[in-house]
């Protein structure tokens, strides 16, 4: 490799890395980071495959996750005093981890400069950052399906290691995010069949590729054990693939086509003809790339899930940088000029400058009532997860434990479907906490599948705080005046 490009391509890499590191604890934890961290937070405490929130069952992805991310928390806890950078740390880790597996994964099918291009157009991708700053499972969970695939794709390791190397990440895989740990088989499948056909009919090959099913049915024994298989599989899962087309298939593929072109369109651009031109010879990457259609027709695509597919088009994109099989000044002024693309989209047009404001409205409520006793928070699902988030996060940092509080979901569109008001619930529960409202009374985990509202269990009978979302509910209890009224969120405090 010639050491100017190669000095050229890890300086972006470097820089790429101080971004994210800079930006980490720029926007709050938001919509599952709110929860992931304290199930962290619970995970140190007492491990379980099983994770649970503020000590309630929390089954919707497996524990290993949470596990893995709890041992960083005594350095992390002990080098920082930002939240967001205590737990979103490991991120910075496993990011680099991945770009250097998906770097010697490419080596064995590009030259080792284009392979290095590969990787780096995959670390600093909008995928990339938009993960990595963020506290998502994702990112660890691929930490595991490269490992596994780098087994799988080396020739020269021992049939032995190589196979169960490939099947225990595999197994990995599904222990932290269960589903996606599936694409491991396709992908398996697509090498060997361009690359080696005799190993598809290999008794190792083969039990390699249960790894991941043993691993999700693992799983299923767990949840059985607290009683949420059907929750689990059947509710949380079965959104994504039960669902009316004729209502959602439209508006998903729009959003997922919005997703791609914004966090990829450059990538598309650069690499379509070689995509067209290759595809029957590169089909373990091809396949890869397909994947992209499934979060595409999910019955909620998120952004987040495109991270999969990223090393597939990067290795389409990097590949037709090559001019004779090598980089040129060409192909570094691309690279450039993606990078400085991506930067822009991500911090100058993206997630970081449009955090909406509500946000970080939440996120100094909730650091201001840190040691606070009696709290009670009760709405809308983000808005005051978030608040309880910041709350019970900076009470464990700064007294090693949180203090109970009173915490009622109740999304206001249940109203629409014959419920109570949200100002009804509000006032009726700010009077006497148990009130009888039985919609409330379900388990945390089934609000995940089931419509939103739950109420937890606390001995608090009077609060001195209440906070409620959205913010124009009215609180007519004349013990309590307004002490705050912002965007989403109103604060009341006991006379």
């Amino acid at each position: 490799m010639d050491k100017k490009i190669r000095n050229f391509l890890l300086a972006l890499f470097i820089i790429a890395f101080l971004l994210k590191a800079y930006y980490l604890d720029k926007v709050p934890f938001q919509f599952d980071e709110t929860l992931y961290s304290e199930m962290i937070s619970e995970e140190a405490g007492h491990l379980s495959f099983i994770p649970t929130y503020m000590g309630m069952w929390a089954p919707w992805k497996p524990g290993l996750y949470f596990i893995v991310y709890s041992f960083f928390l005594p350095i992390t806890s002990h080098l920082f005093t930002s939240l967001e950078w205590i737990y979103r740390s490991p991120n910075l880790l496993f990011g680099a981890i991945n770009a250097f597996l998906f770097y010697l994964i490419a080596k064995r099918f590009l030259k080792d400069e284009t392979a290095l291009a590969a990787a780096l157009l995959f670390y600093f991708s909008c995928s990339a950052f938009y993960d990595e700053m963020r506290l998502l499972i994702e990112v660890f969970t691929m930490t595991m399906i490269l490992a596994s695939i780098f087994f799988y794709t080396d020739k020269k390791m021992l049939r032995l290691q190589r196979f169960a190397g490939a099947a225990l990440f595999a197994f990995l895989a599904a222990l932290s995010k269960f589903v996606i740990a599936l694409m491991i088989i396709p992908l398996a499948l697509a090498f060997f069949f361009q690359n080696d056909r005799k190993n598809l009919g290999k008794a190792d090959f083969l039990v390699s590729l249960l790894a991941a099913p043993i691993g999700i049915v693992f799983f299923a024994f767990m949840l059985s054990k607290v009683g949420h298989v059907g929750g689990v599989f059947f509710g949380d899962v079965g959104k994504y693939v039960a669902y009316n087309p004729s209502e959602r298939a439209g508006q998903n593929l729009v959003e997922a086509f919005v997703t791609l072109l914004a966090f990829f369109g450059l990538y598309f651009v650069m690499s379509f003809r070689k995509i067209l031109s290759s595809w029957r010879s590169q089909i373990f990457f091809s396949l890869w790339l397909i994947l992209a259609i499934i979060p595409s027709v999910s019955g909620e695509p998120q952004p987040w899930f495109f991270y999969y597919i990223a090393p597939a088009l990067c290795f389409f994109a990097a590949s037709s940088l090559e001019e004779k099989g090598k980089l040129d000044a060409f192909s570094l002024l691309v690279i450039s000029i993606i990078f400085l693309s991506n930067i822009a989209l991500i911090f100058y047009f993206g997630p970081v400058p449009f955090t909406p404001p509500p946000v970080y409205e939440s996120r100094d409520i909730g650091l201001s009532l840190s040691g606070k006793e009696n709290v009670l928070f009760i709405g809308e699902y983000y808005p005051i997860t978030t608040a309880i988030s910041y709350k019970i996060l900076s009470e464990r940092q700064h007294y090693g434990s949180y203090l109970d509080i009173g915490y009622v979901i109740y999304e206001p569109d249940l109203e629409k479907d014959g419920g109570p008001s949200i100002n009804s619930v509000a006032n009726s529960i700010v009077a006497d906490y148990n009130s009888p409202i039985p919609i409330l009374d379900r388990e945390f985990a089934a609000i995940f599948w089931e419509e939103g509202a739950f109420r937890k269990n606390t001995s608090i009978t009077k609060f001195d705080y209440v906070v409620i979302s959205p913010a124009n509910t009215t609180l007519s209890n004349p013990e309590y005046e307004l002490e705050f009224n912002g965007t989403t969120t109103a604060v009341y405090k006991r006379k």
